[in-house]
Parts: structure tokens; C-alpha cells; sequence
């Protein structure tokens, strides 16, 4: 049997045992922080590349398909959930929900809000994704039915990445990394385009920076690393420690405990 031909079975049986992709709508409980509706992403990103562009991003992506392993192909099946638990290959085997609860909550809150921003811009810019445009493009694992430009992944790959940077600053390095690869493999499996994943960068980087002035986010985000950091064995850095104290010196000049 010809190898094209086997790999092409192999990815259509992995995709027939992909989850269903845990988009953060998918997380009723989690609520949203109240900086949600203060992101405007429309304001924010250049609109995506036109015809001739779009042309040459699908030429890239066929390039990359021819390419692509079964490897990669189940990588990015797993990928396909956005889930902060996909960085336990970086932090560790304790990097759980159940072991860390408080981080659970950050993470979904975080989540829930990119959302808001991200419907609001996929559904004005309403760009097809690869497969709908290309026939010849043979996407691995699932399409979304929501619109490809920017792309909700690479946004949450690399917010997530952020946020954890910031708690463990001490794999800052490899989670960056690691949050780029969580977008990249959506260009690997097909689903996007490379311009989706840069206009996620930039989508990350405008949220973070938005969510880092709401109370409520960095009340449980100083939750979040004394938990985190205890799971996984870290001492407080001498900045972390500074931070804290900073923080509690001015609720208590301002009669907050």
C-alpha cells in the first residue's frame, strides 16, 4: 500500500478518536473576569491577508502536509483540547487539575474571558477556514465550525503561556515555547492559517496585559502560586516574596484584608 495512502487512513482513524475540542464556551461554570468585554480585538488587529496571501498561506500549508508525521498528526489531535493541563509535559506529572485547584479556577476564569474578545472577532472577520477553501488541504482531527482568523488557539497556547511564565518564571523559557507549539500545531493539522497564529500572539499578549489590572484575576492568581509552587516543589522567589508583600502592604495602607 502506498505510504500517502497509509498515512492519510492513519490520520482519519486518529481523527475519528479525537474529544470534542474544549473550546472555553465549553466551560459554563468558569465566569468570566470583568475585564472580558474591555478587550477589543477588532481595534486591535490588522484584518486578515487578502486573496493573494491567503494563496501563498495555502501553498505553505500543503508544503507542510506533505511533510507531516503520524507523529505530529496525533499531536496534534492531542492538542486539538485547549486545556492548561496540555503543559504537563513541561511542568510535570503533578501538573493536574486535582492536585491544584486553585489554579483550575485562574486558568478556567482565564479562559472564559479570552472567549468574549474571540467570538466577538472571529465573527467579524469571518475568515473560512483552510479546508473550506482548499479542497486538496487534508485537515487532521476535527474543523470548527467557528471562523479561522484569529485563531482561538494559538491565543489560548499563548496566554496561558504568559500566565504560567509568570507563576513559574523559573521554565519561562520552555513554556513560551511550548505556547507557540500549541498554536503551530493548528497550522500542522490544517485548521489555520500561519497569519491566524501570529494575530494569537498578539491577541494573547493585548488580554494578559488587560487581565493583569483586574483585582479579581490577581487575587487568584497570588492563590495560584503559592499553590502551584507548593505542588511542585518550588520555594517562593526572593521577587515573588517581594511582590506579595508589596501587595498586601497596600491593602493594608488602603483598610483592605
Amino acid at each position: 500500500m502506498p505510504r500517502q495512502h497509509t498515512l492519510s487512513l492513519l490520520l482519519l482513524a486518529l481523527a475519528g478518536l479525537a474529544p470534542a475540542i474544549a473550546m472555553p464556551a465549553a466551560t459554563p461554570m468558569a465566569k468570566p473576569y470583568a475585564v472580558a468585554g474591555q478587550v477589543d480585538l477588532t481595534q486591535i488587529l490588522a484584518p486578515p491577508p487578502g486573496p493573494e496571501e491567503t494563496k501563498r498561506e495555502l501553498d505553505t500549508l500543503l508544503d507542510i502536509q506533505k511533510s507531516r508525521t503520524a507523529a505530529e498528526a496525533a499531536a496534534c489531535i492531542g492538542d486539538q483540547i485547549i486545556s492548561v493541563y496540555r503543559f504537563a509535559d513541561v511542568l510535570g506529572e503533578k501538573f493536574t487539575a486535582e492536585n491544584l485547584p486553585r489554579t483550575n479556577t485562574l486558568f478556567m476564569r482565564t479562559l472564559a474571558t479570552m472567549h468574549v474578545p474571540m467570538e466577538k472577532a472571529q465573527k467579524y472577520w469571518t475568515r473560512k477556514r483552510p479546508p473550506l477553501v482548499d479542497p486538496d488541504i487534508m485537515p487532521v482531527g476535527m474543523v470548527p465550525a467557528t471562523a479561522s482568523y484569529p485563531s482561538g488557539h494559538a491565543t489560548a497556547g499563548n496566554l496561558m503561556a504568559i500566565i504560567l511564565a509568570d507563576l513559574v518564571p523559573e521554565r519561562a523559557a520552555e513554556l513560551h515555547a511550548r505556547g507557540v507549539l500549541f498554536g503551530y500545531r493548528r497550522v500542522q493539522a490544517g485548521v489555520h492559517y500561519p497569519s491566524d497564529i501570529e494575530a494569537g500572539r498578539l491577541s494573547a499578549a493585548a488580554i494578559a496585559q488587560s487581565l493583569s489590572q483586574d483585582p479579581e484575576f490577581q487575587a487568584d492568581f497570588v492563590a495560584a502560586r503559592r499553590e502551584l509552587r507548593a505542588v511542585l516543589g518550588l520555594g517562593p522567589s526572593e521577587a515573588l516574596e517581594s511582590e506579595d508583600h508589596d501587595a498586601s502592604t497596600g491593602r493594608e495602607e488602603k483598610g483592605e484584608y
